[in-house]
């Protein structure tokens, strides 16, 4: 018999294990946990995040930030990740409006949730210097429909934010106006917003498409943030860091020791204790001094620093020690987590297909947690496990949407989790949504006249013949412009798709 069921329940988390380890982490100031994998770290926070009930700051490291992302993601509904400038710490120079959109929308979030949050930090980001909340809130507009707003007030606000005027709309952080409606694309959103006023009355919020310039989707409110972090941070007298968004008992995660050791000293390698954006570590580490943490380390504690023991515990799997890390020396419960691989528990080298292992995990009694993303995945895994067991006679099998990078056992619950991509070894990226690269509307290319040079994305430059009306691929009747290249080659393309 298959059983739905709910990992991060409550029954799943019953057991010595964890109950040991939530009073460990409520009473000790620091908890290390060594030897450990990428997915069973994301189990175990998970379960620090529904039990809990704090925010949680993680740091994290580039290289490591994404799979931790898509291994919490299906499981918490509060996490959130604060992106870090891609300019280097001591450039002045305006980063990603992407990225800005995003920092913002997630500050916007901390600011106003009143649930605990999981946040997922990289040195980069949690050491650079931001605009307090307080300030925050005046850098911010957020509008609904049926609210009042003073029509001209609104585009300074704008105008003040960063945001530029256009004749139309072809970019983030640029607004138009025509009449009693204001066109903006909001820095944090991935289409432009259409805000019509009747007097000082919004009288409707849709989206709209930049190429046609048509309205598209109803809404019913947006949310417009700041559009040049850089320029208020340079006026800003008393800057503050991302931690300053939490509330003050947050748990401090480091997600691995050695990683985030090397992302820090590649970052202190840019001398950042000489720029005015950036927080040292150590006023870090006296910030949060009297927050409880919990470090993670893949490797064995003793195979990356000094270790030495307070004591000679009479049990083998907590140990008070003292280890060092970021040329700093810190004491920790040393705590044994009960997560083995399916290599060990199988006493195998190699593993070929977990599924040709399903029999000895059930003769073992072991439950099975299978993990899918979809319907399709949870079928694909049904028709290969009917090939290898009776599924009817089988009361240990159980399904649960939801994502891990690779699977493991639980060995004092007894459960062997297997994720859909442990069957079929494809590895999942988690890809950023970014938008795609918008341009300049068709409009704004009237004043060509012909014989003027332009340049095209890919083919280079190009003298401008003028337009032409041909049938696309589809046999519909398209307006091409046409470009003219060496030794009298031409170019066509139809306007709309003009790069």
């Amino acid at each position: 018999m298959i059983y739905n069921s709910e990992i991060y329940k409550s029954r799943f988390f019953k057991s010595r294990f964890f109950d040991e380890f939530l009073d460990k982490i409520k009473s000790k100031d620091s908890i290390l946990v060594d030897d450990i994998l990428d997915p069973e770290i994301s189990f175990l926070i998970t379960f620090l995040n529904l039990s809990l009930k704090k925010d949680i700051l993680i740091i994290s490291t580039d290289r490591r930030k994404d799979l931790l992302y898509k291994n919490l993601s299906s499981f918490n509904d509060n996490l959130l990740e604060f992106l870090s400038w891609e300019t280097l710490p001591f450039e002045e120079i305006k980063p990603s409006l992407d990225i800005i959109g995003q920092r913002f929308d997630t500050l916007n979030k901390l600011l106003v949730s009143k649930k605990n949050n999981l946040l997922i930090c990289t040195p980069h980001s949690l050491l650079q210097k931001i605009i307090p909340s307080n300030v925050l809130k005046d850098l911010s507009l957020h509008l609904k429909i049926n609210e009042s707003h003073d029509f001209d007030n609104l585009i300074k606000k704008l105008v003040n934010l960063g945001y530029k005027k256009e004749t139309l709309v072809s970019d983030k952080a640029q607004f138009a106006t025509r009449g009693y409606i204001i066109d903006v694309f909001p820095t944090n959103l991935d289409h432009p917003y259409r805000i019509e006023f009747f007097s000082d009355e919004i009288e409707s919020i849709r989206t709209f498409d930049l190429e046609t310039q048509k309205s598209v989707e109803k809404k019913k409110s947006v949310d417009i943030f700041l559009a040049d972090e850089l320029k208020f941070l340079k006026e800003e007298k008393k800057p503050t860091n991302i931690s300053s968004y939490l509330k003050d008992d947050f748990l401090v995660i480091f997600d691995d020791l050695y990683q985030v050791e090397d992302s820090l000293t590649a970052l202190n390698s840019l001398k950042i204790k000489n720029s005015k954006y950036f927080l040292s570590f150590d006023s870090f580490l006296e910030e949060i001094k009297k927050n409880k943490k919990l470090y993670f380390s893949e490797k064995k504690i003793e195979d990356i620093s000094r270790v030495t023991y307070k004591e000679n515990p009479n049990t083998k799997d907590k140990k008070e020690i003292s280890f060092e890390v970021f040329q700093k020396h810190f004491d920790a419960l040393l705590f044994k987590h009960p997560f083995r691989t399916y290599l060990d528990f199988l006493s195998l080298e190699k593993l070929e297909s977990i599924l040709d292992h399903i029999e000895t995990f059930i003769d073992k009694n072991l439950k099975v947690m299978f993990l899918y993303q979809n319907e399709t995945e949870k079928k694909h895994i049904l028709e290969l496990l009917d090939k290898k067991i009776s599924l009817d006679k089988n009361e240990n099998i159980y399904f649960e949407k939801g994502f891990l990078s690779s699977g493991f056992i639980i060995s004092d619950q007894n459960l062997s989790i297997i994720p859909y991509n442990e069957i079929t070894k494809r590895k999942v990226i988690r890809r950023q949504k970014f938008r795609e690269a918008y341009h300049s509307p068709v409009a704004s290319y009237h004043s060509l006249e012909i014989g003027d040079l332009v340049v095209h994305f890919h083919s280079g430059i190009g003298k401008y013949l003028g337009c032409d009306r041909l049938s696309n691929h589809l046999g519909v009747e398209t307006e091409f412009l046409v470009l003219e290249y060496a030794n009298g080659s031409k170019y066509m393309f139809p306007s709309l798709n003009h790069t």
